[in-house]
């Protein structure tokens, strides 16, 4: 049987409307104005201005003490009526006057904060390295997963199930986006995390996969992120999303490639550090390229860290895997732009 796919079109498309905001390839001034504008831009294709803000009502659900480290279950209130669980991650022997930098750990795609802390070698490590390393370390759940799923995927598999896809038809019918849920939700942990009397007001955020999204959003929106860390979520949109459209909903963004690809939004982090790990062989490269689909991306932002006069802040590690976090020369940078305590 003949299949009748719309793909090509939709390719042309894309290559007749997309990235009407790119990045300047050079120019001091010309990368600050344009960034200012693309901010702006970037806040309005995520409906950030719509979101109702609130008081956040922590509440400490349960505390447990593990080798080197205390975990805090916790949740607190996003918008009205909208609770987020997460954790928060406590080194050894800090007190509420030891102050440190907060650090914001979301978890991948069909994943959950109980993911991400796990002490059993699951492949979400971050979160326990950097508590060891002397971070405060915060884990939330993030919309439609977790313990925040709907009810249509509320099974046992809380680690890896999720509702994106129907959380993401509801919320584009009402003008939002699960994304833009995401980047709301980790805004207002900010909120949290730096009014604490144990952070010194510096704030980080860093991820895996859909843990790494998440955080390329968060840093592009909000420049209170000091350093961030993306890690298998950095390549062209086209080969990586248009051409692989069966990816998690959370991806896709009403009117988003009609602006900006990938690079540009690493181009709205600079000049602050900003850490990329690429597999070689990640099948979310896309099948056009491979990884010259991220070489190119991450091109657009190091354009605007070399105009900001800030090549050295933009780190690139490539390994020979898939779709892997390997934290290659990740910590030696990280310690040396954004160390737990100054």
């Amino acid at each position: 049987m003949e299949r009748y796919s719309i793909l090509p079109h939709m390719e042309t498309v894309f290559d007749r409307e997309a990235r009407r905001m790119p990045a300047p390839a050079e120019g001091r001034e010309a990368v600050l104005v344009w960034q200012r504008e693309a901010r702006a831009k970037l806040w309005e294709l995520l409906s950030l201005n719509r979101f109702e803000a609130c008081a956040p009502n922590p509440v400490r659900l349960s505390s447990e003490t593990r080798n080197g480290y205390r975990v805090e279950r916790m949740e607190m209130e996003t918008e009205p009526n909208v609770r987020m669980p997460f954790y928060v991650l406590i080194p050894d022997g800090a007190s509420p006057s030891d102050r440190r930098a907060a650090f914001i750990v979301p978890h991948g795609h069909g994943g959950a904060s109980e993911r991400t802390i796990a002490p059993d070698g699951e492949r979400d490590v971050m979160a326990l390295s950097l508590v060891k390393r002397g971070y405060l370390v915060f884990a939330p759940d993030a919309r439609g997963s977790g313990d925040r799923r709907e009810f249509m995927d509320a099974g046992d598999d809380r680690k890896k199930s999720c509702s994106h896809g129907p959380l993401n038809n509801l919320a584009i019918a009402l003008g939002y986006s699960v994304c833009g849920m995401e980047v709301w939700d980790l805004m207002r942990l900010a909120d949290y995390a730096l009014s604490r009397p144990d952070a010194d007001g510096r704030l980080g955020a860093g991820g895996f996969s859909g843990g790494g999204q998440q955080t390329l959003f968060f840093a592009a929106c909000d420049e209170r992120v000091a350093f961030a860390e993306v890690g298998g979520w950095f390549y062209g949109f086209k080969e990586s999303l248009l051409l692989l459209p069966h990816n998690c909903a959370c991806n896709f963004v009403p009117n988003l490639w009609r602006f900006f690809d990938c690079g540009d939004l690493g181009a709205l982090i600079a000049p602050r550090p900003l850490f990329i790990e690429s597999g070689e062989n990640d099948h979310l490269n896309g099948n056009v390229g491979r990884i010259q689909n991220v070489y190119s991306q991450v091109a657009i932002a190091r354009n605007a860290y070399a105009a900001l006069d800030a090549e050295k802040k933009l780190r690139h590690s490539v390994h020979e895997g898939g779709h892997e976090w390997r934290a290659l020369d990740f910590y030696d940078f990280l310690s040396q732009s954004f160390p737990a305590t100054i």
